[in-house]
């Protein structure tokens, strides 16, 4: 029987970008109004041995895998077998699909394999990749005790080493990486070198990628190198950098003759013990704050301007819209809320304060002694054992938290409590916030309130979705050694396993995988599909509009792509 392996070692290594993903394939099969289209991608010969490592590109066009024969170990793209080697690994296609490459190692040597083009033979590789754009791939070698980048097929180096792995700038257009040579290392950007220094580090692009930097150390003196403009040099500069969003300002941390300071935009500001610059610039660029402390004091300093001094400050925040901010401060034992200059109410300890993301609202929680409350928009909640997490709802207008209360954990929400549980998690409000949703374990079962309401008690409970319409809701069950999906309250059949449930971003659609009998089929509302003997989880995807499904399949030696038209959408 040389049946091998097929269903056992298969595992799934896919980059899928959903929202992106099969987009124009689905086009073309709007245009044909086609009703259902299962294509055979490649069919796996038999006397291919331990086939795994099945990867498909992003529209299901095509598909690799990893096999060996006689002992030898090769990849299969698309149906043509590449050579054969001592080992084969890290496989990828790019975004497109259009370009993959692997590593592979033959008589002791590595080599990076392009489109079925073998590269330089090298000692080891270290790192490998495709450039933002997928044009080229960058990856580090040694050979010889000599190191080299590799950018498309341009070898650079040799080098005495190389960092551990390189920068791109934010728009891909820009390749950082770090050399060394004769005890120096130096910057290569773009392919070109950089000055030598006895150190650098701390590589950092603008946002507009147009700058970059990084800090050097020469003749014990550290600085900044802008643009490779050499800045003053002091004792040491810190690790962060701060560029401001609209990449017209930059800024970091010097220290010099035991003093630290930010410099901003090469201008030294005031020189302090300490200083941390964080959390740098607000969202919209204009304001500019740090953390500074100053003979065992510890103060805010917002567009150069101190702020009161106190025992210790943490957590500064701007809030989203810039337009307020807010840090905890510590004096004489006890903590509380600075906004906006204002101090709120002190407490025996103050943690986790949040903006709302609109930065309309904001909470914390409290400690007075031994209980614990969440305080938010400045009105405190009642007081328990225990408060440890809260959230809000996506537009603001509602709030949750959870609590522990003589052994017992339950949810407030909107400031009323919830039934009271052994235990109580993984909460969360839906798209709109106008749903609500807790897992909770009662008499050693788990159960799912939804709204306030409470489902059906199982052994376990998992994989919660709401639909991205916020409208609908499902989640995985298990009862004994049967699984099966709960869909709005409502249990669908039982299987030997469900997993990978997915609903399409009108929410109208959903679906997810099922294995019975050695078996794996997709649910389509309710309806099974087709039988394989095994459908790949991370393929099934829905076309923008939801009116079709498709999904990556295998039965005996063939892989399928199937894609079918979502007929009774609801």
């Amino acid at each position: 029987m040389k049946k091998r392996n097929f269903l056992i070692r298969i595992s799934i290594l896919l980059s899928i970008f959903i929202f992106i993903a099969g987009w124009s394939y689905f086009d073309e099969l709007e245009e044909k109004n086609t009703v259902l289209k299962t294509e055979k991608l490649i069919e796996i010969p038999e006397d291919h041995d331990n086939v795994n490592s099945v990867i498909f590109d992003s529209d299901l066009r095509r598909v690799a895998y990893r096999a060996e024969k006689e002992g030898e170990r090769f990849m299969v793209v698309n149906g043509e077998k590449g050579e054969k080697y001592d080992s084969v690994s890290a496989f990828r296609f790019d975004f497109g699909g259009d370009k993959f490459f692997y590593r592979a190692r033959k008589n002791g040597a590595w080599i990076i394999v392009q489109n079925g083009k073998e590269g330089e033979k090298y000692d080891s590789i270290l790192t490998s990749t495709f450039s933002r754009d997928g044009k080229k791939i960058i990856y580090s070698a040694q050979k010889k005790g000599k190191y080299y980048t590799v950018v498309g097929d341009r070898e650079r180096g040799p080098y005495d080493a190389v960092g551990s792995f390189p920068v791109f700038s934010p728009n891909g257009s820009k390749l950082l990486y770090k050399a060394e040579e004769e005890g120096k290392q130096f910057v290569v950007l773009n392919g070109e070198k950089g000055k030598s220094y006895n150190l650098v580090r701390s590589f950092s692009f603008s946002p507009d990628s147009r700058n970059f930097a990084y800090v050097a150390k020469e003749n014990g003196k550290e600085f900044v190198v802008l643009n490779r403009e050499e800045k003053k040099k002091y004792d040491a500069v810190g690790f962060l950098f701060s560029f401001s969003p609209d990449s017209r300002n930059f800024a970091y941390v010097a220290k010099e003759n035991g003093k630290e300071f930010v410099v901003l935009n090469g201008e030294e500001k005031e020189k302090y013990d300490f200083v941390e610059l964080f959390p740098g610039f607000s969202p919209d660029g204009d304001k500019f704050a740090y953390r500074a402390e100053e003979k065992g004091k510890q103060f805010m300093v917002v567009d150069g301007k101190e702020k009161k001094k106190y025992d210790s400050v943490s957590s500064f925040a701007f809030s989203s819209d810039s337009i307020r901010s807010a840090y905890i401060a510590k004096e004489d034992g006890k903590q509380f809320v600075v906004l906006n200059r204002e101090e709120k109410k002190k407490y025996d300890e103050v943690k986790f304060f949040t903006f709302h993301r609109h930065g309309m609202r904001n909470a914390y929680i409290a400690r007075k002694g031994e209980k614990w409350l969440l305080v938010i928009d400045d009105k405190e909640e009642n007081d328990y054992d225990f408060v440890d997490r809260f959230v809000f709802s996506p537009d603001g207008t509602r709030f949750a938290y959870r609590v522990k209360e003589e052994g017992e954990q339950f949810i407030i929400v909107d400031s009323k409590e919830e039934k009271r549980y052994n235990t109580v998690s993984s909460f969360s409000f839906n798209s709109t916030g106008e749903r609500f949703a807790y897992s909770a374990e009662k008499k050693g079962k788990q159960v799912k309130v939804i709204d306030g309401k409470e489902g059906v008690l199982y052994d376990s409970i998992d994989s919660f979705k709401f639909s991205p319409d916020g409208k609908r809701f499902a989640y995985r069950a298990k009862d004994g050694k049967e699984e099966f999906m709960v869909v709005e309250g409502k249990e669908e059949s039982t299987y030997d396993s469900v997993s990978s449930l997915l609903f399409s971003r009108d929410g109208k659609n959903y679906a997810y995988k099922a294995k019975k009998e050695g078996e794996e089929f997709i649910i389509l509302n309710v309806e099974e599909g087709e039988r394989w003997d095994a459908v790949y989880s991370g393929t099934v995807l829905f076309s923008r509009d939801g009116r079709y499904i498709t999904y990556g399949a295998k039965r005996g030696n063939e892989i399928w792509r199937v894609t079918k038209k979502v007929v009774n959408a609801k």
